[in-house]
This record gives C-alpha cells, sequence and structure tokens, in this order.
C-alpha cells in the first residue's frame, strides 16, 4: 500500500478515538468548551480528516502507528497513543496561537480571536488533559507497564515542548540569536513530539529486537526537518494553501532560521531587522530581500540535508520494507508541502 491507502485506514480509527474520549469526558458539561475542542479540530463542519491528511498535517499519529506497524506490532494497539500525541500536538497550537497573537488558523479564526484569550485558555488545558485520559487507553491494547512508560514520555515532551515555546518567546525581545540557540528551539517545540511518536511505536510493540532511542532519533530528525521547511513556508508560502497567516513571523519578530540566516547572509536585512517594527507591507519586501541574498537556498537546503538525515536514522532501523518505503513517502511529503 502507498501512504495514501495507509492515511485513508489509519486517519478515521484516529479521529474516531478523539471523538470518543472527548465524548467521554466532556459530554456531562454544558456550555460551549466541547465546541470550543470541536470547532479547533475541524469536526463542527465535516470530517477532520479531509482537513488534516494533506500537507503533513497529522503527521504524527500515523508515525506512531507506522512505527508500531513497522516494528511488529498491529497498528489497532497504538491507537489510543496516536490520538494522544494528535490532542497533544493541537493543545500547543491552541496555547501558540494566543502567545503568538495569531488571528488564522486553517484558513479560519483561532480559538483565542472567536472566544476570547481567557476561553482559549481553558480550552488549551482541556486539549492538555484529555490527551493524558487517551494514552490511558493503552490499558485496554497493551498492558499497564507500556501504558504507564507511554504516559511518562509524554509528560517528559510537555515539558521540553514548553521549553522550546518558552525560549522561542524570550528570545523574541533580542536583536538576534545564535544558530545553536535557534536549534534549541526547534528540538523542543516540534522535534520531541515527533521523537515521542515514533519511540511509542517502537515502545508499543514491545520487541526486544527493536531499540527505542533509534526511533527515537528517527523520529527527532524529521521533526527538525519539518520546523526548517515550516519556517519557510512562515514567509514564502501562500495563505491559501497553508491556511495560516505568512509574513507574520517577521512581524511579530521571530526567530526563524530565515531571519537567523538573514542576519548573517543579508545587510539591507540585518540593517532593517535592528530597527524593529516591521510592517506586514515591509515584511513582504524584506522576504524578498531575504530571497535575493540567497537566504531563502539556504534554508530549503537545510530542509533537505536535515531529510538525509533522517532517511539514514531510518536505514537503521529493525523495520518491515514495506513500511520504510511508506515512511520515505511520507519524509518526502514534508518538503513539499505548500
Amino acid at each position: 500500500m502507498d501512504l495514501r491507502k495507509y492515511q485513508d485506514i489509519f486517519l478515521p480509527a484516529v479521529e474516531k478515538e478523539m471523538q470518543k474520549i472527548l465524548s467521554i469526558n466532556l459530554g456531562k458539561f454544558s456550555g460551549a468548551l466541547q465546541e470550543m475542542l470541536s470547532y479547533h479540530l475541524g469536526w463542527e463542519s465535516g470530517t477532520v480528516i479531509k482537513k488534516l491528511g494533506k500537507g503533513g498535517k497529522c503527521i504524527r499519529p500515523l508515525l506512531v502507528l507506522l512505527c508500531t506497524e513497522g516494528a511488529g506490532q498491529n497498528w489497532e494497539s497504538a491507537i489510543p497513543a496516536a490520538a494522544a500525541v494528535e490532542l497533544a500536538h493541537n493543545f500547543s497550537l491552541i496555547h501558540d496561537d494566543i502567545e503568538d497573537v495569531s488571528d488564522i488558523r486553517r484558513g479560519r479564526e483561532t480559538i483565542w480571536k472567536k472566544w476570547g484569550v481567557a476561553q482559549a485558555i481553558n480550552a488549551g488545558d482541556t486539549m492538555y488533559s484529555i490527551a493524558y485520559k487517551a494514552m490511558l487507553g493503552l490499558e485496554d491494547t497493551c498492558n499497564k507497564e507500556i501504558t504507564i512508560e507511554a504516559t511518562n514520555l509524554l509528560g517528559d515532551t510537555f515539558i521540553k515542548l514548553t521549553y522550546g515555546q518558552y525560549l522561542d518567546i524570550s528570545f523574541e525581545s533580542r536583536e538576534k540569536i545564535s544558530i545553536n540557540e535557534y536549534w534549541k528551539i526547534v528540538e523542543g517545540k516540534t522535534a520531541a513530539l515527533f521523537g515521542c511518536s515514533t519511540k511509542l511505536g517502537a515502545m508499543i510493540a514491545y520487541n526486544k529486537e527493536v531499540e527505542q532511542d533509534k526511533y527515537y532519533q528517527f523520529g527527532f530528525s524529521i521533526g527538525m526537518a519539518f520546523q526548517v521547511f515550516d519556517d519557510w513556508l512562515g514567509i514564502w508560502g501562500q495563505l491559501e494553501k497553508t491556511g495560516k497567516s505568512i509574513i507574520s513571523d517577521l512581524v511579530q519578530g521571530k526567530k526563524t532560521l530565515p531571519v537567523v540566516l538573514g542576519m548573517q547572509n543579508s545587510k539591507k536585512f540585518a540593517r532593517r531587522w535592528k530597527e524593529g517594527g516591521i510592517s506586514t507591507r515591509e515584511a513582504k519586501d524584506l522576504a524578498e530581500q531575504l530571497r535575493k541574498d540567497g537566504v531563502e537556498q539556504k534554508v530549503l537546503f537545510t530542509a533537505k540535508e536535515l531529510n538525509k538525515k533522517a532517511l539514514i536514522n531510518l536505514e537503521e532501523l529493525k523495520i518491515k520494507n514495506d513500511i520504510e518505503i511508506v515512511l520515505e513517502e511520507l519524509m518526502d511529503s514534508l518538503l513539499n508541502r505548500q
């Protein structure tokens, strides 16, 4: 089977599990709390799969299920974990939108923009809690030992994710950061959850021949490449295709890779960046300046090199050949998002 066929099988199962978890935990409460979470996930207007199954979305639960299957266990046993990591990811998006003051997510208003900051915080906190509840479902499909290990891994990942976001925000007030500081941000806010996803697959497979740390490194490398390309999309992507605001990284002073490299390789960009207060109109001109000075190509080259590293990590895994081919297809699709 190719990637699309696996998506058609896996993603509806993940969505069903997520809907079940939300219904069990929120169905007894009145008010708009469940409505906010359903809105964020796209359930109030058609299936979430059509929204999240394209362009790298729902990549984390796919990695959980593919790695479980590839490591020798039936993918269905990992559905609770796949649902948990997708809920965890969406918790981070809700809070990120608040912290970044982002108006648009997936082509429409963010939760905080629609319901206000205070209620959006409540929605994010609820999504965070439900992610843990989802992971506990592994007791029914695996065993208690794996459930404890998986839940602990998720907790460690939340800490890394939050620390990465903390660094991202704290560096906004600085004129520039080093490339090593940039990588620390990416390791926490993005790569950690990818690594968690692939390691969960190996953990749930419960195969003694499988080295869980190698699975983690594989996912971690994918996450690094994913974020670098996401940084490219944040400046040079198209709103109608990405479904989220573009150029905003420059306006908000985000220290993404194009900015870090721009400070080193574009005198005109560096001079204007130091002055601060970049408008949306100026951001478009600065994006073009970065392109002229070769920064865009450096960013794309970096993403491709990180993807090559992930491919090397993949080759080191003891994984089924057919799943390895699908994972390669998935990785290729991540660098062809628009």
